[in-house]
């Protein structure tokens, strides 16, 4: 791990769009899925959620990140992750969550729907810890920041610092089950 650096807000979001990457999936019955993704520790891997290149009930026809080929190398439905293998170089730098309190700021990036490129977002942590919620089965670090269809697997930074946190894995509305 290495020595964790403060940067101003700029630096961060900078951070997030040089790590951000378009993961796109096409399914044999000609459907797809358009999320986010970032650069992984190593070279060669691009990090994203399970849902955005796996469906059961479809068959995978092409995977694509900046559309350029990718293969899937590991996937854990179970904590909604999956590691590519890509031609990508580049890496990016993790954090092991030590300094992370409720709210704190945040800064994500992603490919939200009907926006033609990336995005970058703000929100607070508002809370965190295991068992917020059903699904995924891990340690969840909640957000009151926007987060829309297609910026699944987007990086979550903590504002001030260059490593990744966490994933964008689930726009979680609790009073909407409540309605329905």
């Amino acid at each position: 791990m290495s020595k964790v650096i403060e940067l101003n807000p700029i630096e961060t979001a900078k951070e997030a769009l040089r790590i951000l990457r378009r993961v796109e999936t096409t399914f044999a019955d000609h459907g797809g899925m358009i999320g986010s993704g970032f650069l992984g520790m190593n070279p060669g891997t691009v990090i994203t959620c399970a849902h955005v290149v796996h469906e059961r009930a479809r068959q995978i026809q092409r995977i694509t990140v900046n559309g350029k080929p990718a293969q899937i190398q590991t996937l854990n439905e179970d904590i909604d992750l999956a590691v590519l293998s890509t031609e990508e170089t580049e890496t990016s730098e993790f954090s092991d969550l030590a300094s992370l309190e409720i709210g704190a700021e945040v800064t994500f990036a992603g490919f939200p729907t009907g926006v033609l490129g990336p995005s970058l977002f703000a929100g607070l942590v508002s809370a965190y810890g295991e068992g917020l919620i059903r699904y995924p089965k891990c340690r969840i670090i909640q957000i009151n920041g926007m987060i829309n269809l297609g910026n699944s697997g987007g990086p979550v930074l903590l504002t001030g610092h260059r490593q990744v946190i966490g994933i964008i894995t689930a726009k979680y509305v609790p009073l909407l089950q409540e309605i329905d």
